[in-house]
């Protein structure tokens, strides 16, 4: 088959103009392929993109693997991603939800580290490197985070 970041499909007919449905083995629309078509493990679809629902989160997330040994508060995170403390909250709040992050009390807050689930590890280590090798797995996440924000703003407007 050629290298590795070749796929079995054909680029080129790829239609990135509409939402892809929300869950994570459904094809994406019109020709993009489905993300475990894109190269991304059934599992890390299942257990990891279901809460990577922002773009808040991915960086989050993207930081702390890259420095796997920080454990830092909110107001450091912010300083480190460039992201206001008060975003941050809820994501890093839901990212420990998942049990992809660890919050541990440190007195007047809380610090987050990366879990120490190795089986964890390994799956964001790989999805990671799927999003950071492959234009077409970083549009088909971006494209389901726009998705999932739509989905959100859409059930928080009052009925008339």
């Amino acid at each position: 088959m050629g290298t590795s970041s070749e796929k079995a499909y054909d680029r080129s007919s790829v239609n990135s103009s509409h939402d892809p449905p929300v869950g994570g083995h459904e094809p994406l629309p019109k020709g993009l392929p489905s993300m475990t078509d894109l190269g991304i493990k059934p599992q890390a679809v299942d257990r990891l993109l279901p809460h990577l629902d922002s773009f808040v989160k991915w960086e989050l997330l993207r930081f702390l693997h890259s420095n796997p040994e920080t454990l830092a508060t909110l107001e450091d995170l912010a300083r480190y991603t460039g992201r206001d403390e008060m975003e941050l909250k809820p994501a890093a709040r839901a990212l420990t939800t998942a049990g992809i992050l660890q919050q541990m009390d440190a007195g007047e807050g809380y610090e987050y580290c990366l879990t120490e689930d190795e089986t964890l590890r390994h799956l964001i280590a790989h999805l990671i490197q799927c999003f950071m090798a492959d234009h077409l797995v970083r549009h088909a996440i971006s494209i389901r985070i726009l998705q999932a924000r739509r989905q959100d703003s859409r059930t928080q407007l009052p009925a008339h």
